[in-house]
């Protein structure tokens, strides 16, 4: 009789782990049956279902967005079955979510050339493109990913952003300097001089200020495109009509409203500038591979209050309740949010020191999980970090 390996995998059982977020209990699952079918693969061929194995264990650090992680898996799912394209573009996927797009971009190239061209190839061909500023590329890629995927709002908030972002690069103009690069509507074109030159007098400020306190200096150029208020919320679509800036994390790019053609006096700006800095700088130290919103925003709110000495974000604001980091600012951002966010970033820097918080960054850098780099600078898991966030508020 063939010797038969064990039962891997209860789909349903691992599914619903899944959809009900038990990601300790499908992990520890996962894991199991890929050391019980280790032994079986030499013997019976398995290959294609340990490789698949490995996959689902990517996916699941993807979706707690310990993207490092997920890499590790999909290339592991990659060695042992190197005819597994799933795995191939999830590690695209991976590639993209830290900001490595030359790398996504050579893994994705034998996944062009086949038939394997899913929704997801397109989504992340879009990004691709997107870094490379080939907008017009990138926008085909997302138009087929609303076709075939429906008219979502994420979908259609994305599609309107790129149709922007292709009219900016067919008719804004630009002026650079040795560390900017500046697109700009042309109705500034008449008033260039008294708008860019204060404007990037700030940015000046607050690139020498935090470079010397995050110890970075950035290389490349600082790319900062330049709106009308009425462009600028168009381009996102009037969803927050009191947002000012936002830094992009899939191209780099500070993006700043300005509320009239004529606008001389734009001091009111020197906050948000320094707090979209502090984007670019976290961007910078981390490779783009740090992605947790409430820490990319709760840094940028703490260090504009300690630079500029402007609260926007009031202490008032202050919810009753526990921070909730799950939560926090995955699908809305509101003022609370921001509050709580900064709050959590002082209780690590008040009690672990801002150097610690550098070197946690850096490690982000250098492709260490979310989870052990907080363990390497703060000695203190994600569940632990959640208790202290939660004591802050009770």
């Amino acid at each position: 009789m063939e010797k038969r390996a064990p039962e891997t995998l209860a789909l349903s059982h691992l599914s619903a782990l899944f959809r009900e977020k038990k990601h300790g209990e499908l992990y520890e699952e996962l894991k199991k049956n890929i050391s019980s079918l280790h032994s079986h693969v030499s013997q019976n061929g398995e290959k294609e279902t340990l490789s698949d194995l490995y996959c689902c264990l990517g996916i699941l650090h993807f979706d707690l967005m310990n993207f490092s992680d997920a890499e590790k898996q999909f290339l592991c799912a990659i060695q042992r079955d190197p005819d597994n394209l799933a795995a191939r573009l999830l590690l695209c996927s991976a590639f993209v979510e830290q900001g490595r797009f030359d790398a996504a971009k050579m893994e994705s190239a034998p996944l062009r050339a086949s038939s394997y061209y899913p929704v997801l190839l397109h989504s992340v061909l879009s990004r691709i493109y997107q870094n490379e500023s080939r907008l017009s590329r990138a926008l085909y890629h997302w138009k087929k990913v609303v076709h075939e995927t429906g008219t979502t709002k994420r979908n259609l908030s994305r599609l309107h952003f790129l149709e922007s972002e292709v009219h900016i690069q067919q008719n804004f103009s630009s002026y650079s300097t040795a560390h900017y690069e500046v697109s700009y509507e042309p109705v500034f074109e008449k008033n260039r001089e008294r708008i860019l030159s204060p404007l990037l007098s700030m940015v000046d400020q607050a690139r020498w200020s935090l470079n010397r306190r995050f110890k970075a200096s950035p290389r490349d150029t600082t790319k900062i495109v330049i709106y009308r208020e009425e462009s600028f919320h168009s381009l996102l679509g009037n969803n927050d009509p009191n947002t000012e800036a936002f830094f992009s994390f899939d191209d780099g790019k500070l993006r700043i409203a300005l509320r009239g053609e004529e606008t001389t006096d734009i001091s009111n700006l020197r906050p948000v500038i320094f707090h979209e800095y502090v984007h670019r700088i976290v961007f910078y130290l981390t490779r783009g591979r740090m992605r947790r919103r409430w820490l990319h925003e709760g840094l940028a709110c703490y260090y504009e209050r300690s630079e500029t000495g402007v609260d926007r974000f009031s202490q008032e604001t202050l919810p009753s309740e526990p921070a909730n980091l799950d939560d926090l600012l995955e699908e809305k951002i509101d003022l609370q949010g921001y509050v709580q966010a900064r709050n959590i970033v002082e209780i690590l820097i008040n009690r672990f020191g801002e150097k610690r918080m550098i070197g946690f960054l850096r490690d982000i850098g250098e492709g260490k999980s979310f989870e052990n780099a907080m363990q390497t600078a703060w000695g203190v898991s994600y569940e632990e970090l959640k208790v202290m966030a939660e004591r802050k508020f009770r």
